[in-house]
């Protein structure tokens, strides 16, 4: 029971505990639209030479993206290279960010018969101008009210 005392916000009384509880994934940063052209490097598969993948970023957080593109960039546990460019504060400036594939979702486009594929992706340790201008382009996009 409350201790009765004026910093409580009202008394109770908690007689169980309850029987089944819900938990909720909660993203490590705010995300915000893009669409933002990118190369992904991804590492070989059966000794041949994988080519840098054309991507689009279509959403952005400092921690993560999600990557859009004709196929998968990868497979789920890989660490890949995304190369892009973005403007933040009206400089242009290029990214490499060392990323790690988190998930992959095939999904169609209205009126396109080929599946695309949705890779989301975490980056990790990132450089700290890389960090920067991620940052910049990221709460630039969010003040534009492109959160998501």
């Amino acid at each position: 029971m409350c201790c009765g005392s004026a910093a409580c916000p009202s008394p109770g009384l908690h007689l169980a505990y309850p029987k089944k509880f819900a938990s909720a994934f909660v993203r490590k940063a705010q995300r915000a639209s893009a669409n933002v052209l990118a190369s992904v490097d991804a590492p070989e598969r059966e000794g041949g030479t994988k080519e840098p993948t054309s991507a689009v970023i279509s959403d952005l957080s400092v921690a993560g993206a999600s990557l859009e593109a004709p196929q998968a960039v990868g497979q789920v546990g890989d660490v890949i290279v995304i190369r892009a460019t973005v403007t933040a504060g009206g400089i242009e400036r290029g990214l490499s960010l060392t990323s790690v594939i988190r998930a992959i979702r095939p999904y169609e486009e209205q009126g396109n018969d080929n599946p695309r594929y949705r890779n989301g992706i975490e980056f990790q340790m990132l450089e700290p101008d890389d960090q920067l201008v991620l940052h910049g382009f990221v709460y630039e996009q969010i003040a534009l009210g492109k959160a998501i």
